[in-house]
């Protein structure tokens, strides 16, 4: 007899699922005519059998200038830049793309590499935000909304 065991694992780019087969073999007693176990060499190990989660949208965990996402603007200085990256969990090793725009350009503008790093830059005084789109390769995406306060300098 087979069970499958299935263990969820989490990696550094999500969750991987892991199949492994138990082997089950009834033997007889000692000495009741005893019995040799069956051949499994055709199994596969623990742990080989692989099987990989459905593609899921990416999630944008933090960013690296270390605010808090929901309760903290980025504040800069007028005609001073700020980089940063974020770090994002994507259920499968896809190619991420990156987008940003701002819905003020006159109080601060923005650009971002295709290496996912951003770049800011305080024109004037004054607060914008900013939608940052982080797509995968299947067009699944997660959106954050960057708040963006620029002070005179």
């Amino acid at each position: 007899m087979r069970f499958f065991d299935i263990e969820l694992v989490k990696t550094g780019k999500g969750w991987k699922a892991f199949a492994s087969a138990l082997i089950c073999t009834a033997l007889t007693a000692c000495g009741s005519g005893g019995g040799d176990a069956p051949d499994v060499s055709g199994t596969p190990d623990l742990g080989a059998a692989t099987q990989s989660a459905a593609n899921q949208q990416p999630v944008i965990d933090s960013i690296s200038l270390g605010c808090d996402l929901v309760l903290d603007a980025i504040a800069l200085k007028a005609g001073s830049t700020a980089n940063f990256t974020l770090f994002v969990d994507d259920e499968s090793p896809l190619t991420l793309s990156y987008s940003i725009d701002s819905d003020d350009a006159s109080v601060s503008t923005s650009t971002v590499t295709e290496d996912g790093v951003f770049t800011l830059v305080g024109v004037t005084a004054g607060e914008t935000t900013m939608p940052i789109i982080v797509t995968d390769e299947h067009g699944l995406s997660s959106q954050l909304l960057l708040s963006v306060v620029v002070d005179e300098a």
